[in-house]
């Protein structure tokens, strides 16, 4: 394993010494192919289908509800039959979703996907959640979660340039029902070692009050907004501009391998001082919404694509830092993970609620570069 290890003390070692860790990157790694071949395409997909922008949000705002809804049960599970056995029924829900996409035009209510959809998300990460708590190394938290990161991309490298080439010479079809084969083999890692229960967790509007520290809510908020506004609008935004599945694939593959070569080196700087990187990553990352509105050539797209991708990057390895620190010396993981969770849901479902009344796309991202600079009014939040 390569990945421009640390020098000194054997660096690039330490994610494999711990078996369960290692276990949940290598599922990890391979669930993250499966999101990449589908991940940028599927609001296309939907576009494609002649839905305005207006009805994907309507979409997203069931599916994310349906997450908030859903995520006490996926918590639940946790405790009463084990966080592995957790995992394996969300990503089978995600994947069975996925196979429902292609009996949208025909069979399924797009309503009842979004429910099935968010079903899947929560109860996935009601388990995720709380197994990367377990295993995760004390003060290496902003390294072992660049590793994460750094193997979602390299299977973003493969996976858009991949999945494009599937769309122009099969189908979104197709595409879906392979992304839904390699969910299911993601799962075959985790059970190399011993599945485990959670202490039942109380959740309730109590335990959620004093889950976490109130001021986090507002950066929970705003990345989930800006988190939105990525992975919903910058695809439609694309592709809208060269009607090209295959351009499209190419630069995020592109954007991928450049960024890989950055990630890693990112996490080292994060755990030297999250705070301070957290401040740089706002403020480099706030432009980068305006340079997407005019660099619109394909190399254009490409470069304001990894200069958003590596600044966002950086604010969150730093902001997840605190989240996994403080995480480690949390009694009720259910509450702390729920309170993160739900206040995520509400910047999304915020941000997708204006997209939905039809607020020019033009509009919503320069509001998403003010947003990210309202967090340095907050920045008391990060743990030195």
């Amino acid at each position: 394993m390569i990945l421009h290890p640390p020098t000194g003390r054997h660096h690039q070692y330490i994610y494999l010494k711990h078996k369960e860790l290692s276990e949940l990157y290598l599922s990890v790694f391979i669930k993250s192919l499966g999101d990449s071949l589908i991940s940028i395409f599927t609001p296309i997909f939907f576009f494609s289908l002649g839905f305005s922008i207006s009805k994907i949000a309507l979409f997203n705002i069931i599916g994310y509800l349906s997450i908030s809804f859903f995520l006490p049960l996926g918590i639940y599970l946790d405790h009463k039959i084990g966080i592995k056995k957790t995992l394996s029924i969300g990503t089978i829900l995600s994947m069975l979703y996925y196979f429902g996409l292609t009996k949208l035009r025909t069979d399924i209510p797009f309503e009842l996907l979004a429910v099935f959809w968010g079903l899947g998300i929560a109860i996935y990460y009601a388990a995720f959640n709380i197994e990367l708590s377990q295993t995760i190394r004390k003060n290496t938290e902003g390294r072992s979660l660049s590793f994460f990161q750094v193997l979602s991309i390299i299977a973003g490298i493969i996976g858009p340039l991949m999945g494009s080439l599937v769309i122009h010479y099969k189908s979104y079809g197709m595409l879906f029902v392979i992304a839904g084969i390699i969910y299911l083999v993601s799962l075959l890692p985790l059970f190399k070692t011993k599945d485990y229960k959670i202490d039942k967790q109380e959740i309730n509007l109590s335990t959620l009050k004093v889950a976490d520290n109130k001021r986090k809510a507002y950066n929970y908020q705003i990345l989930g907004a800006i988190g939105v506004i990525s992975a919903i609008l910058w695809p439609i935004f694309i592709y809208s501009n060269y009607k090209n599945i295959v351009t499209l694939g190419l630069i995020v593959s592109v954007t991928s391998l450049l960024l890989a070569l950055f990630i890693f080196q990112e996490g080292k700087i994060v755990d030297s001082n999250h705070r301070r990187s957290f401040k740089y990553g706002i403020i480099s990352h706030s432009p980068t919404w305006i340079l997407r509105l005019f660099l619109i050539s394909p190399f254009g797209l490409a470069l304001s694509n990894f200069a958003s991708s590596a600044t966002y990057e950086l604010i969150d390895l730093s902001y997840s830092k605190t989240v996994w620190k403080t995480a480690a010396k949390i009694n009720n993981l259910g509450s702390y993970f729920v309170f993160r969770e739900y206040n995520l849901e509400i910047g999304r479902i915020l941000c997708l609620s204006l997209m939905f009344i039809g607020l020019n796309p033009v509009a919503v991202f320069v509001g998403a570069s003010i947003l990210t600079l309202f967090q340095l009014f907050n920045l008391k939040v990060i743990e030195q």
